[in-house]
């Protein structure tokens, strides 16, 4: 029953393929850049990141404010925060595409098992950006980030209190919190690319960087959803 799911899933992925290759020809057929797209999308993350980083106050009594501040007063900062925001959804989704393609085409086995490996880490270090970042912006759903991810650390036996003490200490919300949201998505951020040179590392000729054409369509893409649905 599983190899047929697994058969039927490959078979859906060449017939779209096929059909990419007769819309967009073989070099821009954005299957065959499934995995530089997510690569792609985290330079904008990285380059908007910075951009939103210079004005960002890691504090309870800041960081709202802040926030606030970049998209109403910052020039084009809230078209930067929906860059961020939408770049940040779209590196999931390709991920996404990514990881489905190589495992239905059967291309993390042998010498790739490294690499599938490796993603998986990506996969739970985008997780931790993500939480982070949305504790960042501090805003109600913010405070329920806080305690939900502070409630499932304590429940780990041993160490779990002394996780959970990492976002509230001495069962308070502090700036402390605040400092390690921020540590947590900024040096996460940048150790994945460390996790990425060992996921390419097997890989004799990795497809990493999309082609201008593509690059131009995503980045378009992201630009409408950033102004049409500010963050």
């Amino acid at each position: 029953m599983f190899t047929k799911i697994v058969r039927a899933g490959q078979i859906v992925f060449l017939r779209i393929e096929d059909a990419f290759n007769k819309i967009f020809s073989s070099e821009q057929n954005i299957l065959y850049y499934h995995g530089a797209m997510p690569n792609f999308f985290m330079w904008i993350l990285f380059l908007s990141g910075l951009l939103l980083f210079a004005y960002y106050m890691p504090t309870l009594e800041g960081a709202y404010q802040s926030v606030e501040y970049i998209t109403h007063k910052i020039p084009f900062g809230d078209m930067i925060r929906g860059i961020h925001r939408y770049a940040a959804d779209a590196m999931i989704i390709t991920v996404a595409l990514h990881a489905l393609r190589v495992y239905f085409t059967d291309r993390y086995r042998s010498y790739r098992i490294i690499a599938w490996y490796s993603g998986i880490a990506l996969i739970f270090m985008m997780t931790l950006i993500g939480i982070s970042g949305y504790i960042l912006v501090w805003d109600e759903r913010s405070y329920q980030i806080v305690i939900k991810v502070s409630e499932f650390l304590a429940a780990f036996p041993i160490w779990g209190q002394t996780w959970s003490h990492a976002f509230i200490n001495d069962n308070s919300i502090s700036n402390y919190t605040m400092s390690m949201a921020l540590f947590l998505h900024t040096g996460t951020s940048f150790t994945l690319l460390v996790m990425l040179w060992i996921h390419y590392m097997r890989i004799s000729r990795p497809v990493v960087n999309v082609t201008w054409a593509l690059g131009c369509l995503l980045s378009g893409i992201i630009l409408i959803f950033a102004g049409l649905m500010p963050a």
